[in-house]
C-alpha cells in the first residue's frame, strides 16, 4: 500500500454496474454502486468523503459523511430536452445527498445554489479546484503586446463543444464587435468564419506542452459558459499569465474579478462583446498587470493546499461528531 505523511492508503476497487439503455439507467446504476461501496466500507471508519453520489447508501450511518457534487449541473439551466429530463431525474437524488453532514462548494454562485435548495450554510465547506504546483511556472512568458509592432491581443477558447459552453453566445458577441480580433479555438468546435475576425482552429489538443504553447501565444482566455464549476482551464490560463473574460457562473467569480479580467452575466452577448472589446483595446500594460495578478492569485489554488484544507475540514467533522 502507498504510504503518505499521515499514514497508509489502501485502494479498494468497486466495479461499476453495467450500463443500461432505458431512461433513468444512470440513477439506478449509481444507487447500485452506492450500495456496493457501502458494503465494502462497512462501519470501521471515522469519516467519509464521497465524490458525487457514491456515498448515498452511507448517509445516516455510524460516521459523518462529506459530499462533493462538483458543479451542481442538475440545478443549472437546461439547454436540451434530454438535459432537462436528466436534471429532473437527478434533482431528487441530489437533494438526498445534500442532507449529508457536510457539503462541499467550490465557492461563488455554487454556494448560493446550495443554500437555495435547502442546504444549511453551516454545513457548507468551501474547497476549491486546484492545480499541481508544477503547473504554475515561476516566470511568465514574455508577451509582445506593443501596438507599434502590430501585435494586438490574442484571444483563446478551450473546451468541449456542448450547449452549456456558450459557443452560441460567443458567435453572437463576435457579430456585435466592430474591432477585429485574433481568436484561437481549441477543441471540437464547429467551423467558425466571422469576418472581420481572424479565427484559427487547432482542433483537440491532447499534448499538454502543445496546449501550454497556445496559451503562451495568447493574452486573454474566453469562457462564455452558461454553467461551470471552477473551470480547470481558467486556473491553467491564469497560471500562464492570461487575463480572463468569463461569465459569472459556478465559482468563476472566485478567480475572475476586475484585477484579473472581466466577469460578465451568462447568456448576454452584448456584455460579452463589451468585455472582449475592452480587452482588445486595453493598454498592453493593463493586460500584463492582469496576467501578473492572475498568476499570483492562482498560486493559492494548489492541490497540497486544498488537501490540507480538506483534511482540516474532515477532522473538524470527526470532532463535532464525537462531541454529540
Amino acid at each position: 500500500m502507498p504510504e503518505t505523511s499521515r499514514g497508509l492508503v489502501e485502494w479498494v476497487p468497486v466495479a461499476m454496474p453495467g450500463q443500461g439503455s432505458l431512461p433513468g439507467h444512470y440513477i439506478r446504476e449509481m444507487r447500485s454502486y452506492a450500495k456496493a461501496v457501502a458494503a465494502v466500507v462497512g462501519a470501521d471508519f471515522d469519516v467519509c468523503y464521497a465524490q458525487g453520489m457514491t456515498g448515498l447508501a452511507l448517509l445516516n450511518g455510524p460516521f459523518p459523511v462529506m459530499v462533493n457534487l462538483h458543479g451542481l449541473n442538475m440545478f443549472f439551466q437546461a439547454h436540451t430536452a434530454k438535459q432537462w429530463l436528466t436534471q429532473r431525474m437527478l434533482q431528487p437524488i441530489a437533494g438526498q445527498m445534500l442532507a449529508a453532514d457536510s457539503v462541499v462548494s467550490l465557492g461563488g454562485e455554487l454556494t448560493e445554489i446550495l443554500m437555495s435548495v435547502g442546504c444549511d450554510q453551516t454545513r457548507i465547506v468551501n474547497l476549491a479546484n486546484a492545480l499541481d504546483p508544477e503547473e504554475i511556472p515561476e516566470n511568465l512568458p514574455l508577451r509582445r503586446l506593443n501596438p507599434e509592432i502590430g501585435r494586438p491581443p490574442r484571444f483563446v477558447l478551450v473546451g468541449r463543444h456542448e450547449p452549456a459552453k456558450g459557443f452560441d453566445v460567443l458567435i453572437a458577441a463576435l457579430e456585435k464587435m466592430d474591432l477585429a480580433i485574433d481568436l484561437d479555438l481549441v477543441g471540437e468546435w464547429p467551423d467558425l468564419v466571422s469576418p472581420p475576425h481572424r479565427v484559427k482552429h487547432h482542433g483537440v489538443v491532447m499534448d499538454r506542452i502543445d496546449l501550454m504553447q497556445i496559451f503562451d501565444q495568447a493574452d486573454v482566455l474566453l469562457s462564455p459558459s452558461y454553467s461551470e464549476g471552477m473551470p480547470t482551464v481558467i486556473l491553467e490560463a491564469m497560471a500562464r499569465g492570461l487575463a480572463v473574460v468569463a461569465t459569472d457562473v459556478g465559482a468563476v467569480r472566485e478567480l475572475v474579478d476586475e484585477e484579473t479580467g472581466w466577469c460578465v452575466p451568462a447568456g448576454d452577448p452584448e456584455a460579452l462583446a463589451e468585455a472582449m472589446t475592452a480587452a482588445a483595446w486595453a493598454e498592453p500594460s493593463v493586460l500584463q498587470s492582469m496576467g501578473e495578478k492572475a498568476h499570483k492569485k492562482v498560486q493559492r489554488y494548489t492541490w497540497p493546499r486544498i488537501a490540507d484544507e480538506t483534511v482540516k475540514a474532515l477532522e473538524a467533522m470527526i470532532s463535532q461528531w464525537k462531541s454529540r
